[in-house]
C-alpha cells in the first residue's frame, strides 16, 4: 500500500457543482408544478378603482366570476349566461361544501345589476356571501 505524502500547495475547496444541479432541479419542478391561474383574470374586464384595493389571492375554493360591460359573465374564461353560471357553482359548491367562496370582479361601467345576479345566485346555493368586489388602487 502506498501513502501520498505529496503536499499540495492548492486549497482543497468544496465542489459546487452538484448543489447547482440541486438547484436547477429544484427550480425546473417548483415551474412544472406550480399552477398558473390567468384563466381567471380576464383582461378585458377594467375594474374600477378604489382608493384601498387589495390584489386578488386565488385560493382553492375560490371561484372569480368576471362581469363584462355588456353584462355577460365569464369563469375561467368562458362566457356563461344565468343558468350555466349556477350549474358552474353548483359544481363548486358540491366539490368544496364548507369554504366555497366566490369573487366578482366587475366592469366599472356595468350596471349594478349584475353583481347582485351573481349574489343572488350564491346566496341561493348556499355560498357564503362573503363576496369580494374586485378593485384596484386610484390615484
Amino acid at each position: 500500500m502506498r501513502i501520498d505524502t505529496r503536499s499540495s500547495e492548492e486549497e482543497a475547496g468544496i465542489n459546487l457543482t452538484p448543489l447547482i444541479d440541486v438547484v436547477f432541479l429544484l427550480l425546473i419542478f417548483f415551474m412544472v408544478t406550480a399552477t398558473f391561474q390567468n384563466d381567471e383574470r380576464d383582461l378585458t374586464i377594467t375594474v374600477p378603482e378604489a382608493e384601498n384595493g387589495n390584489p386578488i389571492k386565488d385560493l382553492p375554493q375560490t371561484i372569480v366570476v368576471g362581469i363584462k360591460k355588456d353584462g355577460s359573465f365569464s369563469v375561467g374564461g368562458k362566457i356563461l349566461d344565468r343558468e350555466q353560471l349556477r350549474t358552474v357553482l353548483v359544481k363548486a359548491k358540491r366539490k368544496n361544501k364548507k369554504k366555497q367562496r366566490v369573487i366578482v370582479r366587475t366592469h366599472k361601467d356595468a350596471a349594478s345589476q349584475y353583481p347582485v345576479t351573481v349574489i343572488d345566485v350564491c346566496s341561493g346555493l348556499g355560498i357564503e356571501t362573503s363576496i369580494s368586489t374586485a378593485a384596484k388602487k386610484g390615484d
